[in-house]
C-alpha cells in the first residue's frame, strides 16, 4: 500500500479539494459582481428600470438566504421609496411594482414578528389602492393580498373593509359573477361572521406612539418607521375628513425633519432624507389648509413645494413639472394672474437652465408666459417673452425667424404696431 502525497487516496482528496475550492471562489467572484452591478443600478438608473429591479431582487434573495435582516430591510426600503417617488406620473406598471415591494417588505415584517408596522404598511397600500383610477388586473390581485394579510394578522375591521371595497368594484363592473368575485364575496362572509377582537392597530394607538416619538421628541433620530406612521395618520385622516388633525401631524413631523419648511425664506432645498414622503405630507397639508378655508397658508405650502424643488440639486423634471402645476391650479382657480405671471417666469428661467433656451418645454413655457401677460395687458412683459422666443429660435439673428416662433413674431408686430 502507497502513503504520502502520491497516494491514489491522497490524489483522490486533493481533486475534491480543488474542485470544491474552485467552486467556492466562482460563487464568491459571482457575489462580488452581484454587489458591484446592484450599486451601480443605485445610482445610474431610474428604480423602475427592469435591469435595477431584477439586481434588487437578487440582492433581496440573497441576504435573505443569509438570514441578513438588516442587509435584506435596507433594499426593500430603499426599493420601496425610490418607487414612491415615481408614482406621480401615474404609470400603471410603476404603481404595480411599489406595492409588490410593499407587500414583500410586510411578508419581512411579519417573519420578524413585526405585527404593528406591517398593518400600517397594509393600510397605507389600501389607501392608495382606493384613491387610484387605475383598475389593472394586478392591482386587483394586489388589493386581494392586502385583504388575505391584514385577515391573517388578526385586524378583521380592516380586512373587512378592503373586501368591501372589491366586492362593490365587481359589482359596479358587472362581474359579480365571476370566480374572483365569488372568492371574494366568500372571504367577506367569513370575515363577517368573525367574532375575533382586534388587538393591533388602530389611528387612536398610533396617534400615541406618533405623540410620544415626534411631539415629545423622546427620540433624537427619526426613522422609517416613524415617518411611515405620520403618512399613514394622515392617510386615514384624510379618507374621513379631518383636514385639522393632517395640519397637526404633518406640522409637527415638519419641525423633527425639515424646521427651515416653517421659516420664510421659499428658496430651501429638500432634506435628503425622507424625500418623497416630506412631499406626499406636504400635499396633504396644502389640501388640508384649502378645505379649511385657509387659502393663505395653502398658497405658502404649494409655494415652498415649487421652490424647494427648484432649490435642490438634481430633482427629476417630472417632479418640477407636477410641483409647478399644483401651484399654477391653485392660483388659476383663486384668478391670482399677477402671481402666476411670476411663477411661470421662474418655471422658464429653470427650464432653461436645465435644457436650453431652444427646447420645447422652454418654448412652450415662454408662449404661456406670454400669452398670460397679454391677457392682463402687462405688455412689457409680453414682448420680453415672445421677443426671446423670435430671439432664441433664430439663434441670436433677429432677420431669421424660426417656424416655431412665427405667432410670436405676429404678436410682436401686433405689440410695435400699437406703441407706435
Amino acid at each position: 500500500m502507497v502513503y504520502g502525497k502520491s497516494a491514489s487516496q491522497t490524489i483522490k482528496s486533493w481533486e475534491i479539494f480543488s474542485r470544491g475550492s474552485t467552486e467556492i471562489t466562482k460563487v464568491e467572484q459571482h457575489i462580488s459582481t452581484l454587489q458591484q452591478e446592484y450599486e451601480i443600478s443605485v445610482r445610474k438608473m431610474s428604480a423602475a428600470d427592469s435591469k435595477r429591479l431584477e439586481l434588487s431582487w437578487a440582492m433581496i434573495e440573497k441576504y435573505e438566504k443569509e438570514k441578513n435582516t438588516v442587509k435584506t430591510e435596507e433594499i426593500l426600503i430603499n426599493l420601496w421609496q425610490s418607487l414612491t417617488s415615481l408614482t406621480h406620473t401615474y404609470d400603471v406598471s410603476i404603481q404595480e411594482k411599489k406595492i409588490e415591494v410593499a407587500l414583500r417588505y410586510v411578508e419581512f415584517l411579519r417573519r420578524e414578528q413585526r405585527i404593528v408596522e406591517a398593518e400600517i404598511i397594509l393600510r397605507d397600500i389600501h389607501i392608495d389602492l382606493e384613491h387610484s383610477d387605475i383598475q389593472s388586473t394586478t392591482l386587483i390581485k394586489h388589493t386581494r393580498l392586502v385583504g388575505e394579510q391584514l385577515q391573517i394578522i388578526g385586524s378583521v375591521a380592516a380586512a373587512r373593509l378592503v373586501f368591501s371595497n372589491l366586492w362593490e368594484y365587481y359589482v359596479r363592473t358587472g362581474r359579480q359573477e365571476s370566480t374572483e368575485a365569488r372568492s371574494v364575496s366568500k372571504s367577506l362572509t367569513q370575515i363577517t361572521e368573525t367574532k375575533t377582537e382586534e388587538t393591533t392597530w388602530n389611528v387612536t394607538t398610533v396617534r400615541e406612539v406618533f405623540e410620544r416619538t415626534i411631539v415629545n421628541k423622546t427620540t433624537k433620530t427619526i426613522d422609517t418607521t416613524t415617518i411611515r406612521q405620520a403618512t399613514s395618520l394622515c392617510s386615514s385622516y384624510y379618507s374621513e375628513q379631518r383636514w385639522s388633525e393632517i395640519t397637526q401631524v404633518t406640522n409637527s413631523t415638519l419641525l423633527r425633519i425639515w424646521p427651515s419648511f416653517s421659516g420664510n425664506n421659499v428658496n430651501v432645498s429638500l432634506p435628503t432624507n425622507f424625500t418623497a414622503e416630506i412631499l406626499e405630507l406636504l400635499n396633504r397639508l396644502a389640501f388640508a389648509h384649502f378645505k379649511l378655508r385657509q387659502l393663505d397658508l395653502a398658497e405658502v405650502t404649494y409655494r415652498k413645494i415649487f421652490y424647494a424643488v427648484i432649490a435642490t440639486t438634481g430633482t427629476r423634471d417630472e417632479l418640477l413639472e407636477s410641483t409647478s402645476k399644483a401651484l399654477i391650479d391653485f392660483y388659476e382657480s383663486h384668478s391670482m394672474t399677477a402671481k402666476l405671471i411670476i411663477v411661470y417666469r421662474d418655471l422658464h428661467h429653470e427650464i432653461e437652465k436645465r435644457h436650453g433656451k431652444t427646447h420645447t418645454w422652454t418654448i412652450k413655457t415662454l408662449y404661456l408666459l406670454g400669452d398670460l401677460s397679454m391677457q392682463i395687458y402687462n405688455i412689457t412683459e409680453a414682448e420680453t417673452a415672445y421677443r426671446t422666443i423670435h430671439v432664441n429660435l433664430g439663434n441670436g439673428n433677429t432677420e431669421i425667424c424660426h417656424k416655431n416662433a412665427v405667432r410670436a413674431a405676429l404678436v410682436l408686430c401686433v405689440i410695435y404696431e400699437q406703441q407706435r
